[in-house]
């Protein structure tokens, strides 16, 4: 999906502002969402897939101090067991 981004490898001190605060300096930002079940991901997304592409090409961030997230672009994959639903990853 253009403009949206998989965060992993996040400390579980960050919270949805600090990923807002941090990645609205590269542009707009449409969506923050840390899913719920202590998996230390997250997605983001923005509103120019160039501004996505940019922050994904960096890879690693540091989104305050000490604590880093491995960024790469989202991509859709098929639900489990083949509803023909699909979800991010």
């Amino acid at each position: 999906m253009p403009g949206r981004l998989f965060l992993t490898k996040m400390s579980p001190a960050l919270i949805k502002d600090d990923l807002q605060n941090y990645f609205a300096q590269f542009g707009p930002l449409n969506d923050v969402y840390i899913p719920n079940g202590g998996k230390f991901i997250a997605f983001i997304g923005y509103d120019d897939a160039a501004v996505a592409t940019s922050v994904a090409a960096m890879q690693t961030h540091e989104v305050k101090p000490g604590c880093t997230v491995c960024v790469e672009a989202a991509i859709e994959r098929p639900s489990p067991g083949g509803g023909g639903g699909k979800r991010l990853w």
